[in-house]
């Protein structure tokens, strides 16, 4: 990663090289070739000259579509607040403690009250009606567990379906530890047709050490029979693994375990030194984050599993990392929306740019402002991925990582989107 270099040798189009090996890359077209010595030469040489026209290479070049015109990813919508998604988190309360966890859960017990879901979900269907859709998605996630609330949550959804209009769609989605998951309850999520993201985070001694329970038991044991629930009643998930220096040697391993229960996606990120987080977990080391990762990602194939991290998508590039930058409508337990669901109550460092309103019982109160403000979020207005080979598959990375490190991601963050970007190239480069 140390010797890992690029330049921009035209709009959207680098020479990314390491050790003697060089691909031509243009992200926002999905192309790419290899380049090997001799070709490492004429190029060299046709940017010595200046890049002419006239040259062999900008000839390759143009003959193979490189220079044609491509709209660049959009920003956030303009206008009013009008989110497509509804996330509801139904409490605070957790079963867990994890080490890293960024919003602290379990400390403080709060629960949604149902007129503010009830009002929310109203909401959901109106913003639908106003854009012209007729699909709408309704996620739980945040806070804590909401399978603490089951009760709730299956409220919430016959609720949400008894407004359902004739020739509509709604889609479910479960964020959640597993643990607490069981035949009954996967049931109810094939009923609903559920998609689930199951978080767990390694072996059996990782699992407990980063994911123990309330009383300070370990957790793997019921993660793995809610996994194995859910796999047994056909309810799509994926495994969602947070690395942390203390898991980071251990992908291979987890991806075995995953693959020998049935998950057919695991995806991993770096974690953030926020909640818990901020004190007692190690930090990542980028060149053995990748390492790992390249190893467990050709297992994963060999197995026919996916094995997926943020920045490893050819051909799915943005400017946008994700909703938060004033299109998410996530309502928290104290009432409040935020567009990141790592905000969850207005102590937390970023509440001011992130909480956009509030939910009671008889209206839906939005400050349009902080909407308007979170649209500078984007690829765009962050000067230093301005000549990054990465910035469109990374899109800046995550937004409240960023502020909460001083306006710019930490450097082993970067380090490990370019690494892992840049295997993934190499490797379909020399494979043709």
């Amino acid at each position: 990663m140390n010797n890992l270099q690029w330049q921009e040798m035209h709009p959207n189009l680098f020479l990314v090289q390491q050790d003697g090996i060089g691909v031509v890359y243009s992200p926002l077209l999905g192309k790419f070739f290899y380049a090997n010595s001799d070709g490492m030469a004429i190029i060299a040489e046709y940017l010595q000259l200046g890049k002419p026209e006239n040259h062999p290479f900008h000839e390759h070049l143009k003959s193979n579509g490189f220079f044609q015109t491509v709209e660049l990813p959009r920003i956030a919508n303009d206008g009013r607040f009008n989110s497509r998604e509804l996330t509801v988190s139904v409490t605070s309360a957790c079963n867990l403690r994890c080490v890293y966890c960024y919003a602290n859960a379990g400390v403080n017990f709060l629960d949604l009250p149902w007129s503010v879901i009830e009002r929310s979900i109203k909401q959901m269907y109106a913003y639908a009606e106003i854009r012209g859709d007729k699909e709408v998605e309704l996620s739980f996630h945040g806070t804590g567990e909401t399978i603490v609330k089951w009760g709730v949550m299956v409220k919430a959804v016959n609720y949400a379906l008894s407004l359902l209009p004739k020739e509509w769609k709604i889609k479910f989605t479960l964020v959640t530890n597993g643990t607490l998951i069981d035949d009954e309850k996967a049931k109810f999520l094939a009923k609903h047709n559920y998609s689930v993201v199951l978080s767990m985070d390694g072996t059996e001694s990782v699992q407990n050490k980063l994911r123990p329970k309330a009383d300070g038991s370990g957790s793997y044991q019921a993660a793995i029979k809610g996994a194995q629930a859910l796999v047994k009643h056909g309810v799509f998930f994926a495994m969602r693994s947070t690395i942390t220096g203390l898991n980071q040697d251990s992908m291979l391993d987890f991806l075995e375990i995953c693959a020998s229960i049935g998950c057919e996606e695991i995806s991993v990120a770096p974690f953030s030194l926020t909640g818990r987080g901020e004190e007692g977990v190690p930090d990542i080391d980028a060149e053995k984050f990748i390492a790992h990762y390249i190893v467990a990602k050709k297992r994963a194939k060999e197995l026919g599993v996916i094995f997926l991290m943020p920045s490893d998508y050819l051909d799915n590039v943005s400017a946008r990392y994700c909703n938060a930058d004033g299109e998410s409508f996530a309502v928290m337990p104290q009432g409040i929306i935020s567009t990141c669901t790592r905000v969850t109550k207005t102590e937390d460092a970023l509440s001011r740019t992130f909480v956009i309103g509030e939910v009671t019982p008889d209206e839906v109160i939005i400050n349009q402002q902080r909407v308007d403000d979170l649209k500078s979020l984007n690829l765009y207005n962050f000067p230093e991925c301005a000549g990054c080979f990465a910035k469109f598959t990374c899109a800046g990375g995550c937004h409240h990582t960023r502020l909460i490190s001083g306006g710019k991601q930490p450097q082993n963050y970067c380090e490990i989107m370019q690494g892992v970007l840049w295997e993934t190239l190499r490797e379909a480069a020399l494979n043709g």
